[in-house]
């Protein structure tokens, strides 16, 4: 659900001229995102010089001089300009800077932002105050931390109440945990003192959820938090327009464009590495369309994957021809979508184990997900393992042209999976990287697979025994005891193993159709 920011310059007892704030920590190379040099002299009207057109609206407050050209004093609270905000929303680097002449006693708040539908009317996201005792003081309010307020401040006295001062603050590479960034304090052009700072980050309708390697539940993030699966997931998009229709004679559910996030990063406090996801319905500053929504450079609104399956002994080539046959649009889900399907169940479920959650395997109207038959996945070709991808123009035995090398080489395994692929470049695949702990979900991995099924693994006892063949991994080498209990079918299961050998066609293997407009 999208939030309605308000930012607001509020001062009291203070004078003020010429503030700048630069989306960038090197302001003197930078061209400001904000400008408002408060120089009219006259009326309400605050103008922004920046070129950006973020005009601010003054609320009393007095013209008079100041300490070149005109300046603004504000006598009280109720004294202010509110202006569009520019803090918020995860930017990671930023400069603000202003000449203040604070004239009043107590802590003096210089430039805050705030949500205007919170409960706490009062409550800020952002704000940079003068305290009692002449610190420059920054706050930063975050929605994916626990403890959400990050506060610093400089040494006491390093501003001169009844003087001008020229203040300059800059954040270097904040990011959403708190201390991750470098602020340093300016005063009149002299370092005063320097700390750590995270972000500021009002989530805005963001919905995430971070995964923890080697674990199995997710925590969940932004507007997720505190939320349960199912209802609670409704009045969130994309989950919200995930309806049911009817296209060409096919029953299916519709997915609508949605923009991610997903980072890989090091958390020293678990000695782990973790991954966060994180989906909104409109451009925001770090997400990207995701590419189930993007084909040839041409930007989709939605897609739309079949509730059901259809075949059970075809080849994929089969199945692609089949749903080709129903006319342009139609093909069978790709690993695009795939992808996408995954990353929402994570966020809403928050947890990996997809069998244990769901045992019926049906997540909002699309049935038999890790079901038998398992369903061929397009878009992906492997060579000796190494993983090919393309966003249209499908075919068999590809590994140039539209098929990009992704740089990733899937181990050997049939295993539970450890851990995920990740690239800066490739964010958005859920392929096994390791085995071992954590997702339940089995992977079968053999060199000489050239393509990839989803959902149901053949060797459902896990032993590895090459004697273990047929849809239900029926183990005819009786000196061997097979009792393995683990899960292995599952969202995040892969089958690439025996795809090249002419007695896999024979297993439990069909299509599910996208439709892509």
């Amino acid at each position: 659900m999208s939030k309605k920011i308000l930012s607001c310059l509020i001062l009291f007892c203070f004078v003020f001229s010429l503030v700048s704030v630069y989306a960038d920590s090197a302001a003197a190379t930078a061209n400001p995102a904000r400008e408002w040099k408060l120089d009219e002299g006259d009326g309400d009207i605050v103008s922004d010089t920046s070129g950006q057109g973020k005009h601010g609206l003054k609320t009393g407050a007095e013209w008079i001089q100041g300490i070149k050209g005109n300046a603004l004093n504000f006598a009280g609270s109720v004294e202010y300009v509110k202006v569009p905000p520019i803090m918020y929303g995860n930017l990671k680097n930023w400069t603000f800077s202003a000449f203040v002449k604070p004239t009043g006693t107590g802590e003096i708040c210089v430039y805050s932002e705030k949500n205007a539908d919170s409960p706490e009317e009062d409550k800020r996201y952002f704000y940079i105050s003068i305290t009692e005792d002449d610190r420059i003081k920054v706050a930063a309010w975050s929605s994916f931390r626990d403890v959400n307020w990050d506060i610093t401040q400089t040494k006491p006295g390093v501003i001169k109440r009844g003087e001008w001062n020229h203040l300059h603050v800059t954040l270097k590479d904040g990011k959403e945990t708190a201390k991750s960034g470098q602020i340093e304090f300016y005063v009149n052009r002299i370092l005063v003192d320097s700390d750590f700072l995270g972000t500021a980050f009002l989530s805005q309708g963001i919905v995430g959820a971070a995964y923890t390697v080697g674990t199995q539940q997710l925590e969940r993030l932004a507007d997720g938090r505190r939320q349960e699966p199912g209802t609670d997931f409704d009045k969130f998009y994309p989950w919200s327009e995930m309806k049911p229709v009817n296209w060409g004679g096919v029953s299916m559910i519709k997915i609508p464009k949605f923009y991610y996030k997903r980072t890989y990063s090091y958390d020293g406090s678990k000695n782990k590495w973790v991954h966060t996801f994180m989906v909104t319905d409109k451009p925001t500053v770090g997400f990207k369309i995701h590419p189930a929504f993007v084909r040839n450079d041409i930007v989709k609104p939605y897609v739309l994957v079949a509730t059901g399956k259809f075949g059970r002994i075809q080849t994929r080539d089969w199945c692609r021809n089949n749903a080709k046959a129903k006319g342009d649009g139609w093909g069978i889900v790709d690993i695009q979508t795939w992808s996408a399907i995954q990353m929402l169940w994570l966020i809403e479920y928050a947890n990996t184990n997809s069998q244990s959650v769901l045992s019926s395997a049906n997540y909002r109207g699309i049935t038999g997900l890790y079901t038998s038959p398992a369903q061929w996945i397009d878009g992906i070709n492997l060579s000796d393992r190494k993983v090919y991808i393309a966003e249209s123009n499908f075919v068999e035995n590809k590994f140039d042209g539209q098929y990009q090398f992704t740089g990733f080489t899937l181990p050997t395994s049939n295993n539970s999976t450890n851990n995920w692929t990740y690239s800066a470049d490739v964010d958005w695949l859920f392929l096994p990287s390791a085995g071992g702990s954590g997702i339940p979900d089995r992977f079968r991995i053999e060199n000489g697979a050239w393509a990839a099924c989803a959902g149901y693994v053949r060797d459902r006892c896990g032993c590895g025994c090459s004697s273990c063949k047929g849809d239900h991994g029926t183990c005819t080498n009786i000196s061997m005891i097979c009792n393995n209990s683990k899960p292995v079918h599952g969202l995040f299961s892969w089958d690439m193993s025996g795809v090249y050998e002419k007695d896999y066609v024979k297993s439990s293997i069909g299509g599910r159709y996208l439709y892509i407009p």
